[in-house]
């Protein structure tokens, strides 16, 4: 039989072991986000941002295993010179929701996937030198590498959301090239073409129809869309079939129309806005656009804005220069 004494001493003993482990374990758990940290840092990544992932993940519960793998695709990116700021920041959107990691991962590299698939087309496209020339004419007193660097990641992540809307890699090389062969850049500017590519996978043409989606895209930007203006197409077209109940192709057909008559752009997406396929009253569809003219009735309680968004559109700031 033990002594009141000796099951003290036992409990005391029991409760020293514990601390001890407890601290082992903290302290492995410390040096192995600090590890975290180092990789990431050496890749080129901000600290700042990763410490505050690090952080996030601790409240969270999340352990250093786990983590890891969240952290691993943002962390290979960066190796590859690739921008990893909006996967590591879907990272922490996720662990701030309180999402399973195991669904977080698979969301980052699904987006890891697309950065990398989208590496292949626009470092290509980038080596053009009509590109090149154009980037240089727009420099100014800017630096010519973070001018460069701005404008890829801004291509690469654009390419990248279309990739993982399902367009395939032949529809955005096929635009790009189009965008040098029509002289595209002349007219729009490098802005707008990246818009563009981040609008191709929104517009209603594009998935039974790319080609469509091309050639609408590079007659707005043919014709003066600023990147602001190219964002709001999307929309602007769905809400034109949606009043006016015509075909997507007839949209298009209106729309180019109005492009050929000089009709500025701002006026264009606010027609299409209202339903005007033609510039005419909403849902009017003149001869030659199809339909047996009933086109455009029976929308009388729809409640769709007449106008884009927060009035015109702006071009968004700190974007990628324009050429000249």
């Amino acid at each position: 039989m033990f002594g009141k004494f000796d099951l003290q001493r036992v409990f005391a003993a029991l409760v020293v072991l514990f601390l001890v482990l407890v601290s082992g374990t903290h302290a492995r758990g410390a040096d192995e986000y600090r590890q975290m940290l180092q990789r990431g840092v050496e890749a080129g990544m901000d600290a700042d941002g990763l410490e505050t992932v690090i952080s996030r993940a601790r409240d969270r519960q999340i352990g250093p295993e786990q983590l890891d793998q969240l952290l691993t695709p943002a962390i290979s990116l960066a190796e590859a010179d690739l921008p990893y700021h909006s996967v590591l920041q879907k990272a922490m959107e996720g662990m701030a929701k309180r999402v399973p990691p195991d669904n977080i991962r698979n969301v980052l590299n699904q987006m890891t996937e697309g950065l990398n698939r989208s590496a292949t087309i626009i470092d290509d496209w980038m080596q053009q030198e009509r590109v090149r020339s154009s980037v240089i004419s727009a420099l100014g007193d800017r630096d010519e590498q973070i001018v460069i660097r701005q404008l890829r990641n801004q291509l690469l992540e654009n390419t990248s959301y279309a990739l993982q809307q399902d367009i395939g890699e032949d529809a955005i090389r096929n635009f790009l090239s189009h965008v040098i062969s029509e002289n595209v850049i002349d007219q729009s500017g490098l802005s707008s073409v990246a818009s563009a590519v981040r609008a191709f996978p929104d517009l209603p043409t594009s998935r039974d129809d790319p080609a469509s989606s091309n050639i609408i895209l590079i007659r707005a930007l043919k014709s003066g869309f600023s990147a602001g203006e190219i964002q709001q197409l999307p929309d602007a077209l769905r809400s034109a079939k949606f009043r006016s109940e015509m075909p997507a192709e007839h949209i298009a057909r209106g729309m180019n129309r109005q492009m050929e008559e000089g009709v500025p752009s701002e006026h264009i997406l606010k027609n299409l806005f209202q339903g005007n396929v033609r510039g005419g009253p909403p849902g009017f569809a003149p001869p030659g656009l199809g339909g047996d003219g009933d086109e455009g009735r029976g929308r009388g309680r729809d409640r769709r804005p007449d106008e884009p968004p927060g009035g015109p559109p702006d071009d968004p700031p700190g974007g990628p220069p324009d050429s000249p």
